[in-house]
């Protein structure tokens, strides 16, 4: 199993995510999806970034199928993430401190409400799962991320050009 890379716009928004059933997903393509996920030390991961054109994501080990926003925090914040899809850029979007989504677990409606970084995991994941993910590309960030082998210190502009300190911006994640 691999990271899916996607080259352009286009590629991303004609992406057709569908409502899935658990049992449609082996338990030994659950375990692949779980095993790539520890391996490449991912927090989460949404169906399309690893292929799949169904409607689930993977966060900390578990699977949640058919997610949909059902409340989120008003209060939103702008923020530059980085996304292995995307190599070496940077997607401007905005977050929010928590998220309440609806999902199928067991077959039943379950509901979950997700705090601070478990939120901006959901939010990325629901970006790919609503195809926002594509209209979030536009604002993509040309500029090559800086290697991490070059130090940047806590006063010095922030690499992702956002026009903070770093301690005030990538820093501070």
């Amino acid at each position: 199993m691999e990271m899916t890379v996607y080259e352009t716009t286009d590629e991303v928004n004609s992406l057709k995510i569908n409502e899935f059933k658990e049992e449609d997903l082996s338990t030994q393509q659950q375990e692949e999806i779980i095993e790539f996920a520890k391996e490449g030390n991912y927090a989460c991961l949404a169906a399309p970034q690893v292929g799949h054109s169904s409607r689930f994501f993977l966060l900390n080990g578990k699977f949640y199928f058919n997610p949909f926003v059902e409340s989120i925090d008003e209060n939103g914040k702008s923020t530059f993430e980085v996304c292995e899809n995307f190599p070496d850029k940077r997607i401007d979007s905005m977050r929010y401190k928590w998220i309440e989504i609806s999902y199928q677990e067991g077959g039943e409606p379950q509901t979950k409400k997700f705090e601070l970084e478990d939120a901006q995991y959901v939010q990325f994941c629901m970006d790919w799962l609503d195809n926002s993910i594509g209209s979030l590309i536009e604002t993509i960030k040309q500029e090559t991320v800086m290697n991490s082998d070059e130090l940047i210190g806590r006063n010095d502009p922030c690499p992702c050009k956002s026009g903070k300190k770093y301690k005030k911006c990538c820093g501070k994640r």
